[in-house]
Parts: C-alpha cells; structure tokens; sequence
C-alpha cells in the first residue's frame, strides 16, 4: 500500500491509494463517513492530476501567453463582418472617403477618421512585438486559432492539475464548519484567478503564486457561507475594523466606552455605530439554532423567548445606546422630541408637518428639528448635508 503525498504537503489523510490507484476500501468508507459519498467521487477524480514540476508549469506558462497574444492579434487583424466595412474605408485616403461620403449623401468624416486612428495603433501594436526579436508574429488566422485553443488548453491543464492545492488550504478550515465541497468550490474560484494572473517569467513557482489567491477567496466564502443571514464582505470588514479601534479604545480608558466615547473618539455618528452593531449581531448569530458558546448548547432561538436577553455584549452595547438616545431627548421639549423621534423612525419632513396640529409645513419642520438636534449637540444626520457625507465616507 502506498500512501500519496506530494510537495504541497501530504493529503492522504482523506484519501489512501495503491500502486495501480485503486482506493483503499477501508480509508474510502471512512473519508465517506465524514464528508460524504461526493468528496470521495471528488478526490478519485482529482488524484487523475498530481500536481506539475517547475518544467511543466513553464511550458503551460508560454502556452497561456502565446494564447493571449494570438487572441489579441486576431482581435486587430481579423475584424468582425460589421467592423470590416469601417476597416476597408480606413485604408481609403482622406481625400477618397470624402469623395464616397458626398457620393452617398453624408459628410460626416470623424467616424472614419476615427478607424483611421485605430488601425495606426494596430500598426504600433504589431512594431512593439518586432521591436522584440526582429520579426514579425504570425498573422495566419488559421495559425492564431490554434495558439488560442492550446492557450486554453493550458489553462484548464493548470487548474486541473492544482485542485489538490485547493483542497489542502480547504482543510484548513474545516473548523468553520463550512462543507468541505462548498470550500473546496469557493477556493477553485481563487485558483482561476490565480491562473489568469500567472506570469512565468517572475520566477516564481506557481503554488507560491497561487496560495494567497486561493486563500483569499477561501476567506470571503467562508464568511458567506458560515451565515444564514448573507452579509456583504465589505462590511464584515468594516465591523473588524470597528472592533478593532473599540478593544483599543477600551484598553487606553480602562473600562468599557460609552457611546458618546465611541463616537467622539471614531468620529461617527449615532446612525453608524447602531447598523455596526446590528452587524456584529448578524454575524454572531447568523442562525437561529447556532449556539450561543462554545461550551453552550443553548441556541439563539432559546435565548429569543426572554424579550429582554442580558449577559452578551450586545445586549449590554444595546442598553448604552437606548440610555444613551433617552438622556439626549430629555433635553427637548414635547414637540421638538416628538418629531426627533418620528425622524428616527424614517419619516419625512412633509408627512411629519402634516401629523401636527394644526399642520406645518415642510420648511418649518426642517428649522424645528434642525434646532432640536443642535440642542442635542449633535448635526442632524436626516439632512440631505449629512446624507451626501456619509455617502462621500462609504465611498472613500
């Protein structure tokens, strides 16, 4: 009995096989037994392509490239049936264009000229490669195809024969309690761009090349795929980054920051550090039978039936923004914290002026809670000022 292993590290532990390739019956059932009958069908299927030497990778290398360089010569020189009549009129002089626009009633001639400029550049593009090496590239459009199917040839030849490398920074992760297929599919994603942005003459070996791209997506499926409630990668970045400064903030003050602390010190608003929250809550709890701890078999979905949960972070981070809100709107009178409150709820100055009695219009619902917020010592973050801002900082 053999066991495989190769320079990326020994997968047998899934997977044993013998000398003429068949599975080990024993080793099989027990690797179906933990990911099911797919993952082993899956690996019978990759062990067909060990990994490539640094030989083999340099050859599919030039193939990609040649493929790519053919691709865009047949691009330039062999136009579609609708850009030959405009190819055909760009080698016409300036002169004879104008004399077969006026024959057939135009006299626009920039369109021309304008194909005129791009077939300049192809004329460049073909002297940068004679520039090289003296020589001409073959324009046989015959010849250019051919290159271009071996380039793709190559390229799927290069992720075949490095799914196992996939599969080896999937088992990694299996503590994410991901499926092991879902996470080898989601690095297979990583491993494509990481061949389309593979350059040989850099002199690196492809699995060096490839690891972090294939780690990378790895990471954002993980985060997708772990969550019942998707939330958008850029913003589970945002909140790391969040929990980051606030362990910083709480360390340097000594004792938990309220939310007056957080916002001065990160220079937020109110709006910002509740939706922050509301996505860690996502996140820690992206299903409803997750447990709640490690060592707690308790489930959110328990935890739901008491309206008013305490002992979590959140739960105490909630309670400072709620104090926090109510000790603000006690410095407003009736009217003014009335419509404070009604403009949290999303409602619009029109609607709100129209609630009042008698009605108001809009504009003077605008000064009324323009000065309420300024009591706050807050800006108002309901203003179209306040909007364009935060929509300046998503942006950035």
């Amino acid at each position: 009995m053999q066991r495989v292993k190769d320079r990326e590290g020994d997968l047998s532990v899934y997977a044993d096989w013998s000398a003429n390739g068949k599975g080990n019956p024993t080793v099989g059932r027990m690797a179906e037994d933990v990911f099911g009958p797919d993952y082993v069908y899956f690996m019978a299927e990759v062990r067909q392509y060990p990994l490539l030497n640094y030989e083999e990778v340099l050859s599919i290398g030039k193939s990609m490239e040649k493929g790519r360089v053919s691709f865009l010569l047949l691009q330039s020189f062999y136009p579609s049936p609708i850009e030959k009549k405009d190819v055909f009129v760009a080698h016409l002089s300036e002169e004879g264009a104008r004399e077969i626009l006026l024959q057939m009633g135009l006299d626009n001639i920039e369109p021309i000229m304008e194909v005129n400029k791009k077939s300049k550049k192809k004329e460049e593009f073909v002297a940068g490669f004679k520039s090289k090496d003296g020589t001409l590239p073959c324009l046989d459009k015959k010849k250019l195809e051919k290159d271009i199917e071996i380039g793709r040839e190559s390229q799927i030849k290069l992720i075949s024969h490095n799914l196992l490398l996939v599969v080896d920074q999937a088992k990694k992760r299996l503590a994410s309690r991901v499926p092991i297929l879902d996470l080898i599919q989601e690095g297979s994603i990583g491993l494509v761009r990481a061949v389309r942005k593979f350059d040989y003459r850099r002199g690196f070996t492809f699995s060096t090349h490839a690891t972090p791209w294939i780690s990378q997506a790895l990471s954002r499926g993980e985060g997708n795929l772990s969550r019942i409630i998707h939330i958008p990668v850029h913003k589970i970045e945002k909140v790391g980054s969040y929990l980051k400064k606030y362990q910083t903030l709480e360390q340097n003050l000594g004792y938990a920051p309220t939310v007056g602390e957080i916002m001065e010190s990160f220079g937020m608003d109110l709006e910002e550090i509740i939706e922050i929250n509301e996505l860690i809550q996502q996140k820690q709890y992206g299903s409803l039978e997750a447990e709640l701890k490690e060592d707690d078999e308790t489930g959110l979905l328990a935890v739901l039936k008491d309206p008013n949960p305490v002992g979590t972070p959140l739960s105490v981070e909630k309670a400072r923004i709620d104090e926090f809100e109510q000790g603000l709107i006690d410095k407003l009178d009736d009217r003014e914290k009335r419509m404070v409150i009604k403009q949290t709820e999303g409602k619009k100055l029109e609607k709100i002026g129209k609630e009042e009695n008698p009605p108001l219009s809009k504009e003077r619902i605008r000064q009324i809670t323009d000065r309420a917020w300024q009591k706050i010592g807050i800006e108002n973050p309901y203003t179209d000022k306040a909007a364009r801002k935060r929509r300046k900082g998503k942006n950035k």
